[in-house]
């Protein structure tokens, strides 16, 4: 795989959803305090171990892993919904 070039981005695990986000967030409370189900985030991680991550963790994800971190890098959101092929 090739090298994504990004600032480093987080995942975000919710009770009802895991996000990928390219904010920065000071602290781990920043994060809480913007999402209300909050559990936990891993990361800042580069964008390519974040999509290595993602593949190995999920094989289930659609569209495929490095798929999605590009599409986050590429839009103009600074988060997203990370979609599998079954919804959870």
């Amino acid at each position: 795989m090739s090298p994504i070039l990004s600032p480093p981005l987080q995942i975000i695990y919710t009770r009802s959803a895991l996000f990928l986000s390219r904010k920065a967030y000071a602290t781990w409370g920043a994060i809480q305090a913007e999402f209300a189900d909050y559990q936990t985030a891993l990361g800042p991680w580069p964008a390519e171990e974040v999509a290595d991550f993602l593949r190995e963790e999920y094989p289930d994800l659609w569209p495929p892993a490095a798929a999605q971190v590009a599409a986050l890098l590429a839009g103009d959101a600074e988060q997203v919904v990370i979609s599998f092929a079954v919804p959870r």
